[in-house]
């Protein structure tokens, strides 16, 4: 187990309400995936946070931040898929600089619980990697029963951030 995971909470049920309460901020962003036009499958949001709160887009590598997401599966067919959410977050450097990705571990789910809320802790940083500006992108992804990934998947991209030492 990496010293991430060992960070990392354990996954949380919400309720549609809450998850439709996230989805409402005015710094949430939301990709969604149909399966055809006016079926709408799943929902993602995701969003930044430094010492407990939503972070100005600047963060002080000293300090404690992390990255929430919060996915779920809407409408009739939830009932019908069982398996595994794969949650990741990529940081693309926007110039030079070194790339990195936080991994949160699989979400085991069955067929009755339709919103999780996941916190992935960022890691220590370098104050080499101050100063320099990321794009991040949260990426969920859902695995069949038989392990395989599935056609349900979205990406929610979230604005740029840069580190800095103070």
């Amino acid at each position: 187990m990496s010293a991430i995971e060992k960070l990392v909470k354990v996954p949380e049920a919400i309720t549609e309400a809450q998850f439709t309460d996230l989805c409402k901020s005015p710094l949430a962003s939301v990709t969604e995936v149909d399966v055809k036009p006016g079926l709408t499958l799943f929902g993602l949001y995701a969003e930044v946070y430094e010492n407990g709160q939503p972070t100005n887009r600047i963060i002080n590598v000293n300090q404690p931040w992390e990255v929430r997401v919060a996915f779920g599966l809407k409408g009739p067919l939830k009932e019908l898929i069982c398996g595994k959410w794969c949650v990741d977050v990529y940081f693309e450097s926007i110039g030079p600089g070194r790339e990195f990705r936080l991994t949160h571990p699989e979400i085991d789910f069955n067929c009755s619980n339709g919103y999780w809320y996941v916190t992935i802790p960022g890691p220590v940083l370098e104050t080499t990697d101050c100063g320099a500006p990321y794009k991040l992108v949260a990426t969920v992804a859902y695995h069949s029963m038989c392990g395989k990934p599935a056609g349900i998947v979205g990406f929610s991209e979230l604005p740029l951030i840069e580190f800095y030492s103070a």
